[in-house]
């Protein structure tokens, strides 16, 4: 027994130090990456319906564009995420877009920005007999390059504000950066508790993760984070804090005031302090750490884990993460066929993913999925 208990103790130890040798060689990129995400600020212009036009790109290596113009500006690149809010507003299916300029032809790009027009100049009028305004949303590192048309909701809360108290607040409770990511939509930066625990012989640790991006589709968020340190397979569980924009449908004619965005800053920011100081109260790290344990004592079957990821994820994702939980491997996966290693199994694919190219935003969002998977696992034991 005494043995046994030096054997952990000592294996804890040797985890602790490669815990804080990923820590140190991650802290000059990590700094990069937050640097370049406080100095980013997109460039939003109000964009009312009878001003907006569109086009097919007239450089010849530009076929498979289309153009927005917006008033006297010059015609602005429209990117295949802002092309889905367009077709999602206007009513023209995205299918029929994506195939007219998968062709890469004048002649379908044309057909797309015809469409476009004729469906734009008859969206629903207001009561003054107006069609809407939109928020233009564009990018000041990628030229001319319109990433997202919001519609209703005109004033997004400003993330560079939030990161940089979330450091702070994160720093004073011993959190340390660990690992950023910037996407070409999504923005993530998980702080660390630089200290291990240890589940059926294998060293995890657990943070806190600031998720945004600044061009719709998903709101700024907090979660908790765990990375299982033998493979490095993260997983993003329970959104503790989500933050979206002010709330109300604003009049075309209407922007906030800097008072309303202002105040409504300072509570968004006194929101996260309290959710981070609640991340460190009396028995909120051991109830995190028993959901890992937890997840790790609940039987999975190959059937449960496909119709769990359903559609969630690709058909090619799930039975990668079939295949690899129903195999022998219990160095990239804890042992035993439970839900956290269906979790392990995701997050592992996600490091594939992501080593053949697959994009940041992708692998942030198969992250999240596999801390669902382990969260499923947990809730399974309260039922069994």
């Amino acid at each position: 027994m005494v043995l046994r208990i030096k054997s952990a103790f000592s294996k804890e130890k040797v985890w602790q130090s490669k815990l804080e040798e990923i820590i140190h060689t991650r802290l000059a990129k990590n700094a990069e990456l937050v640097e370049k995400a406080l100095a980013f600020s997109p460039k939003d212009f109000k964009a009312p319906a009878e001003l907006v036009s569109f086009s097919a790109s007239s450089c010849p290596s530009g076929q498979g564009d289309v153009m927005m113009k917006l008033g006297d500006l010059d015609p602005m690149r429209l990117h295949p995420h802002a092309i889905g809010h367009v077709a999602g507003i206007s009513g023209v299916h995205n299918g029929f877009i994506a195939s007219m300029l998968s062709k890469q032809e004048p002649w379908a790009t044309e057909l797309v920005s015809y469409a476009l027009n004729e469906t734009w100049r008859h969206l629903r009028v207001d009561k003054t007999g107006r069609p809407p305004a939109h928020l233009v949303r564009t990018d000041p590192w990628a030229t001319a390059t319109v990433k997202a048309v919001l519609s209703a909701s005109y004033k997004t809360i400003d993330v560079r504000p939030m990161l940089s108290e979330f450091l702070l607040t994160c720093d004073s409770h011993g959190l340390v950066p660990y690992r950023a990511n910037s996407g070409d939509l999504t923005f993530a930066i998980k702080l660390i508790r630089p200290n291990v625990f240890m589940v059926s012989g294998d060293a995890y640790a657990l943070g806190l993760e600031l998720r945004n991006t600044d061009w719709g589709g998903t709101a700024a968020s907090i979660g908790v984070f765990f990375e299982r340190l033998v493979c490095l397979n993260g997983m993003t569980t329970e959104k503790i804090l989500r933050q979206t924009h002010l709330g109300a449908r604003l009049d075309r004619d209407i922007d906030w005031s800097d008072k309303t965005l202002e105040l409504n800053r300072r509570a968004s920011l006194e929101a996260m302090r309290d959710v981070i100081r609640s991340f460190f109260s009396e028995g909120r790290f051991e109830s995190m750490v028993d959901q890992v344990r937890v997840a790790g004592s609940v039987t999975a079957s190959s059937s449960q884990i496909a119709s769990f990821l359903g559609s969630k994820v690709t058909k090619d994702v799930s039975r990668r993460v079939v295949e690899m939980f129903d195999s022998a491997d219990t160095v990239r996966l804890p042992a035993g066929p439970s839900w956290l290693r269906a979790a392990q199994a995701l997050s592992a694919v996600s490091q594939d993913v992501e080593k053949n190219g697959g994009g940041v935003d992708s692998v942030l969002e198969l992250e999240r999925i596999a801390g669902q998977l382990m969260s499923h696992g947990a809730e399974l034991s309260k039922t069994a």
